[in-house]
């Protein structure tokens, strides 16, 4: 998360406890493994923070995808996007999971302002 302190302790933390969780818990269904990494890595990177006070507020977005097949499964948490290309289509996967998407989602702000003039701030 840009400007917080600890934001690429807490990335490297996410994305290696989202890998090693994820590899010990493949299953037939990648969803419920992918959620469960993600609560794992969330639960560590709060550990590390407690431990190390003055990373207070770390954190981090998170987006992980898996390939099956012809079949895409995503876990996803702040406002990195996760857009899906096919030919000239471009399709949005993921919500933002900021401050400013409620914003837009309740109507108080429209889209194209968001855009154009509200930093992202994750809730």
């Amino acid at each position: 998360m840009g400007g917080y302190e600890g934001g690429q302790e807490a990335s490297r933390l996410a994305v290696q406890t989202i890998r090693e969780v994820y590899d010990n818990l493949v299953q037939d269904d990648p969803q419920a493994p992918l959620l469960e990494a993600f609560a794992i890595a969330h639960d560590r990177i709060q550990a590390y923070a407690l431990r190390h006070p003055e990373l207070h507020g770390m954190g981090t977005t998170c987006t992980a995808l898996v390939i099956r097949g012809r079949q895409l499964f995503f876990a996803h948490v702040g406002d990195s996007r996760l857009y899906l290309v096919r030919g000239a289509s471009i399709s949005r996967l993921t919500r933002d999971h900021s401050y400013v998407a409620r914003l837009v989602e309740s109507g108080i702000v429209r889209p194209e302002d968001a855009e154009r003039s509200i930093r992202n701030a994750i809730f």
